[in-house]
């Protein structure tokens, strides 16, 4: 689940209000955690709590090995407080815990209604304790390939190190959207809570629905941003070139910007 291509979006929230039932936060650290200073990149701080939770690879497996979900708790501030708000970054593969260094001030502003938990999902930034993989495989740097060896390149590399984690007892099958849903319920459990928010931006909003259909009896609100639905992850081209003829014309509709703008002249 790695993805850390960089995305600019709006932020234009959704919220489906599920439950309204006020929970109390915690100030207090609570199993697995430890207090932890935040400081973002632009040196702005914050006081909370660093935790983790270890949680089955593979649920459909008896035998399967546990690995660890790395998060940060940052908690309530308000007088009346409501479910932890869980951060599901996008991706797949974006880390929670980074988005704080960006998404600061939405952070710390959502503390007056819950605790605001950052979340690293499985295989993405702290959570990801697979072991590293370094394939036998160099792309020649000072001579010329086609394309198809530059494919076949990685084609070989990644045989030999889907082999490398099989032998180690990694099973990559497992990460997948419907366990990190189960994921968010063993979460909410840990924090002691009845019910949840899920915050999510890109594919996280996707997470957030996926897991209203996993585990809808544990989650309070939904937050959606650049909301992606749940047959939406695979974008053809020709779906985007449609989404770009559909802009072009709404373009068109004013004069002003009709002649400037050309979207697809510039691709």
């Amino acid at each position: 689940m790695k993805n850390n291509a960089k995305k600019a979006h709006l932020f234009a929230p959704l919220i489906i209000m599920l439950s309204l039932s006020p929970v109390s936060g915690s100030a207090k650290s609570i199993n697995n955690e430890k207090p932890h200073t935040f400081t973002t990149w632009s040196k702005q701080t914050a006081e909370g709590y660093q935790g983790f939770i270890e949680v089955p690879e593979d649920r459909t497996k008896k035998d399967s090995r546990n690995i660890t979900l790395q998060y940060v708790r940052f908690p309530a501030t308000g007088k009346k407080v409501g479910p932890p708000i869980i951060y599901l970054a996008g991706g797949p593969g974006g880390s929670g815990i980074t988005a704080v260094n960006y998404r600061f001030d939405m952070f710390m502003a959502l503390r007056q209604f819950g605790d605001v938990i950052a979340l690293d999902q499985r295989g993405s930034g702290r959570s990801n304790d697979l072991p590293n993989c370094e394939s036998k495989q160099i792309v020649p740097s000072l001579e010329p390939i086609t394309d198809t060896q530059y494919i076949n390149y990685h084609r070989k590399a990644l045989k030999e190190c889907l082999h490398f984690w099989e032998l180690t007892g990694v099973n990559l099958n497992a990460y997948n959207t419907l366990e990190n849903a189960r994921d968010l319920d063993a979460i909410r459990s840990h924090l002691g809570a009845e019910k949840i928010v899920l915050w999510g931006t890109s594919y996280g909003s996707h997470l957030s629905l996926a897991a209203v259909k996993e585990i809808e009896g544990s989650i309070d609100k939904l937050i959606l941003s650049s909301a992606e639905g749940l047959d939406q992850t695979i974008k053809l081209p020709a779906r985007t070139d449609y989404y770009l003829n559909r802009l072009q014309q709404a373009v068109n509709q004013q004069p002003a910007a009709k002649k400037p703008i050309q979207i697809l002249k510039h691709l």
